[in-house]
């Protein structure tokens, strides 16, 4: 990897009964001096709210196809997790299984989630979607709470690149209450492109098998984006579809994000919002539901 690089992926679980909410960000990070580390950071939806753990860059490893990411002995991949890490401050474990992967549909001019923009090679950040949603089994303890993971949902998503965005939003959900699978992934940032900057979005509404997708690069309109208090309101639009999300969202907690390979830059996320979506074509209905345990970023983001 390159000094003044990034790359990371994350792992975000929900148990059946949506009582909890836990994120393994794993990757590796090198700076511009060519210091280098790798890396498990935790979000959760009980406090205390985030963790940092720093590891030696030569224990990593990965491969695709499966996608499967080792630190030493702790393995993150799209067949499951595997992961103990214990010091004076924390004792945290992992054991699950993934199963029923629904994967993003992909062509050669939508190679993932960015679209005909993955094969832009100046961008900051790429984007990627490995999961959309999956069935866990197993469980996951933090010091001396325990939390099972049977018949739970779980989404893996990637980035890599020099820096996150400036400014961005992006939200995550797959626990809704329908019987069948819903997920959706939105993310609408400040792209810097050649000489100029520009507002680029993306996202997914995965509902029982069938995907809709909005963004720059396929005639995708941001209709709208505000903010209220604690709750941001995102419509969008593509041909006949629409679609409307309301989040609420209380303060999350604090991350570490890459600038130019350095994990030093803060961000908040939190993994206990709650966000309406309704999607309507020709102004019909096809889907409204809430999903919970949901992932939310909002970072220096001009409306």
């Amino acid at each position: 990897m390159k000094n003044g690089c990034f790359e990371g992926w994350y792992f975000k679980q929900n148990t059946k009964d949506g009582g909890y909410a836990v994120a393994f960000i794993v990757g590796r990070a090198r700076d511009k001096k060519g210091e280098a580390h790798s890396f498990i950071q935790i979000n959760q939806s009980q406090l205390p709210n985030t963790f940092y753990i720093r590891f030696p860059e030569e224990i990593f490893s990965m491969k695709d196809n499966p996608l499967e990411i080792r630190i030493g002995n702790n393995v993150f991949g799209e067949q499951g997790i595997l992961f103990h890490h214990e010091d004076d401050a924390m004792q945290i474990s992992a054991q699950l299984i993934f199963d029923h992967v629904a994967k993003i549909k992909k062509s050669m001019l939508q190679p993932d989630i960015m679209g005909i923009f993955s094969y832009l090679p100046f961008l900051e950040c790429y984007h990627s979607v490995h999961s959309l949603h999956h069935v866990t089994k197993g469980s996951v303890s933090i010091n001396e709470s325990v939390y099972g993971f049977d018949e739970g949902s779980g989404y893996i998503e990637g980035d890599k690149g020099k820096s996150f965005p400036a400014g961005h939003i992006w939200l995550q959900s797959n626990h809704f209450h329908e019987e069948f699978p819903v997920s959706v992934v939105c993310a609408v940032a400040h792209v810097p492109v050649l000489f100029r900057t520009i507002k680029g979005f993306l996202c997914v509404l995965y509902i029982d098998g069938k995907e809709y997708r909005f963004a720059t690069y396929n005639h995708g309109k941001i209709h709208r984006i505000e903010k209220q208090g604690q709750t941001v309101k995102i419509e969008l639009s593509r041909g006949d579809l629409r679609l409307c999300m309301r989040v609420s969202s209380q303060d999350g907690g604090l991350l570490k994000a890459p600038g130019h390979g350095d994990m030093s830059h803060n961000l908040k996320e939190n993994i206990n919002a709650v966000v309406k979506v309704a999607l309507t074509e020709g102004g019909k209905t096809v889907f409204e539901g809430t999903g919970m345990n949901t992932g939310f970023e909002m970072n220096c983001f001009d409306l």
